[in-house]
């Protein structure tokens, strides 16, 4: 049913594609998907679509990188004294702190506005053609000169409520309010400013959440959200996970140590983290070496809601090897080292908001439940037995509460079903769904976006923003030959410098390069040569569709994206200064002063193998599994348990049709095979029931999803020190 519609989508996108090279600059359009309830942007019909006018910040520029406290300002807050900022004369201080809340905010799809150093085009507009819209978004971000926080943990010694203290938002924003309605003095942005670290300077954070109790869009209250979380309420939790970083278990960031704002309610895992600072500090010790890593709200049920709603940012570290490498002029840095995370939403054709799919949810265990015949969905109509229904109770900590949350529907709690909130009761609510594909491309926030360039080498550094989609990414320019005026259509090449866990030992050259949503890539591109006044499309040739992975792409089974053939362009100019950079080689060392990545397997002292497998739940919806097994099962004990300096061999078999990234937080790894598997059915274990495979005693729900499998060997290393982490 799945596969149905994503064809009928693919065939609308390709005919409103079609319409657009005819009537470029048509009034916008909207589209109904079966999946959202409301008219979404048609991407293809966005004025910007075409121009690619809007202008992109570069997420590693000073303008964009939060500044640390002063030793003044971090004592007064309760932070130890080691806290300082190096550039304003802190020369004793040994760590970087900071202080970073998240708000929720409207933002425009375009800087043009936000500040005098940006300008461009209107990002996204109405359909009236005129109109620029703004979105809804939760993003992280920090205040200014006399900045008040919202949370101020008086138990720490010192530390009196109200005190102002400068904050950590970048320069140029301190004393300038951002744009979507935000006045406080700072910033907060989707997606968020970054944070730089630098290998043998900790950084300690105090992560705030000064969220509304709103539902972030997408969210399904039937979801397990924890004992402290029943029906996923309240809606406002969040937990700050540093994707890649090494430390401790209180710092991690774990799903189940959310927490609301001012800590009023926390998670089942929740624990106080005074001794890294005021409440809420995370400790970072930054002992691994140089890397792209980025953190993400990790909120157990929401992470995919909060992080597509912008809650997200980068945190490149550098160390000796990489600024030896820098001053011998083989890696560009400053002006020419830019950071772009992809992304991809729908967003609300009337308001502008990004929207997810919405459609309600109904128990596909009933009797006689079945799916529409062109959507794939299921319906009243073939459905009739399994709509699950709720009704609205009251925030029980909050008596001015107006609005309510989800709680299943019980027609016997009268209390609850007269409490004011019921009128329309029963409601439906929105069902999780396995996968999500925006139609409209954002880099750092901005769509249809651009990024001026000079005829260089540059570094580029990428993060995977979005849910399901995965890029394929390729630049591409076209030149004309003035005498004939033939046209040439050029490719130009990546060399790839680095993977997540750090540099590799020598430059790769990549035609193409796929990115799936978490991952980095680290890049050298060269435009030297390129004329002034050419524009270089990045082009994305992953398809609308889970990805099937690099077998099949190499095959040429992949077709590419309709809704977004385009991620960003790029606008060669002249040079302002020589270009001092080495032309990129596969020949550089890029680990002068590190030891080389190692290319031998070493010993292996133990080997495991993990299985990727979807099952069902309670309402016979898929649900992606490892070994069959959901998020800490009751009474399951932990089934991996590795020792200290071990190296082990992890078998990752693959069941599922999908392609998977693989993150294990602490550790390192290595990939040192990949291999295709024929899918073995055993009689005696495995049986076909309609749409349904059955495991053993678990239903695996493929909804005409037939093809497996694949199987990955990682090599991991779980010890603490000289190594590099995903």
């Amino acid at each position: 049913m799945k596969n149905k519609s994503y064809i009928m989508r693919f065939g609308l996108a390709t005919l409103l594609s079609c319409l657009w090279t005819v009537a470029a600059f048509a009034a916008p359009t909207s589209l109904k998907l079966p999946n959202i309830s409301v008219p979404i942007l048609d991407g293809a019909t966005q004025p910007s679509n075409g121009l690619w006018d809007n202008v992109i910040p570069n997420a590693l520029a000073d303008y964009y990188t939060y500044v640390p406290y002063t030793t003044a300002d971090a004592v007064k807050l309760g932070f130890p004294a080691t806290c300082g900022n190096l550039a304003k004369g802190d020369l004793g201080s040994t760590e970087d702190c900071y202080t970073i809340t998240v708000k929720s905010f409207r933002q425009a799809l375009s800087l043009n506005g936000l500040h005098s150093i940006f300008a461009g085009g209107p990002g996204l507009v109405g359909l009236d053609g005129v109109t620029p819209l703004t979105t809804k978004a939760f993003g992280y971000g920090s205040g200014g000169p006399g900045w008040v926080l919202p949370y101020y943990d008086t138990n720490k010694g010192g530390v009196t409520a109200g005190t102002p203290v400068t904050g950590n938002a970048p320069t140029i924003f301190a004393t300038a309010p951002a744009n979507g309605g935000i006045t406080d003095q700072g910033i907060w942005h989707f997606p968020a400013p970054t944070i730089k670290g630098a290998f043998g300077r900790p950084i300690r954070v105090q992560w705030l959440n000064e969220l509304p109790n709103e539902a972030p869009t997408g969210l399904d209250p039937s979801v397990d959200c924890g004992p402290n979380a029943p029906n996923c309420f309240p809606y406002n939790r969040i937990t700050t996970h540093v994707h890649g970083a090494h430390v401790g278990p209180e710092s991690d960031g774990l799903a189940s140590a959310w927490f609301t704002p001012n800590f009023a309610i926390v998670g089942e895992d929740f624990v106080s983290t005074r001794q890294h600072g005021p409440e809420g500090t995370y400790f970072y010790p930054m002992d691994q070496e140089a890397s792209t890593i980025w953190y993400h709200d990790h909120a157990m049920g929401t992470t995919h809601n909060n992080t597509n709603m912008g809650m997200a940012g980068f945190w490149p570290i550098t160390d000796a090897n990489e600024k030896t490498l820098v001053a011998a002029n083989i890696l560009p840095t400053g002006a020419y080292e830019l950071g772009f995370a992809l992304q991809d939403r729908h967003f609300d054709a009337a308001i502008g908001d990004m929207v997810m799919p919405d459609a309600p949810i109904f128990d596909l265990n009933s009797l006689n439940c079945g799916f529409d015949a062109i959507t794939g969905l299921p319906t009243v109509a073939t459905c009739p037995n399994g709509a699950v229904l709720w009704m609205k109770a009251k925030d029980p900590n909050n008596p001015l509460d107006t609005v309510g949350h989800f709680v299943p529907y019980n027609a016997a709690d009268t209390a609850t079903l007269t409490n004011g909130l019921n009128g329309a009761a029963p409601y439906p609510a929105t069902s999780a769904t396995l996968e999500y594909f925006g139609n409209i491309p954002v880099v750092n926030g901005v769509a249809y976006g651009k990024y001026d360039v000079e005829p260089r080498v540059y570094r580029m550094r990428f993060i995977g923003g979005t849910d399901s989609r995965t890029w394929v990414m390729k630049l591409q320019y076209t030149t004309t030959d003035p005498v004939s005026g033939a046209t040439t259509v050029n490719v130009l090449p990546f060399w790839q410098i680095g993977t997540e866990q750090g540099l590799l030992n020598n430059p790769v050259l990549r035609q193409d390069i796929d990115l799936m949503g978490g991952e980095r890539i680290d890049v050298l591109v060269d435009f030297t040569g390129i004329p002034a006044g050419t524009k270089v499309m990045m082009k994305n040739l992953g398809p609308d569709t889970p990805w099937p992975g690099a077998f099949e792409y190499q095959a040429g089974l992949v077709a590419p994206s309709v809704d977004i053939p385009e991620i960003m362009a790029f606008n060669v100019g002249t040079l302002t200064a020589p270009d001092t950079i080495v032309t990129p080689s596969a020949a550089t060392n890029l680990r002068p002063s590190a030891p080389p990545v190692p290319t031998v397997v070493p010993a292996i002292q133990n080997t495991r193998v993990v299985s990727l497998m979807e099952i069902t739940d309670g309402y016979g919806r898929t649900m992606p599994t490892i070994d069959s097994r959901g998020f800490k099962p009751v009474d399951i004990p932990v089934t991996e348990i590795i020792k200290l300096n071990d190296i082990e061999q992890w078998d990752i078999v693959n069941t599922t049709v999908d392609a998977h990234p693989m993150h294990l937080h602490q550790v390192a790894f290595k990939v040192i095979n990949r291999q295709a598997l024929a899918p073995v059915i055993d009689p005696a274990t495995v049986f076909w029931l309609s749409e349904n495979r059955t495991f053993g005693s678990f239903v695996i729900n493929h909804h005409e999803r037939r093809k497996v499998n694949a199987k990955e060997t990682s090599q991991l290393h779980p010890r603490r020190e000289g190594f590099r982490f995903t």
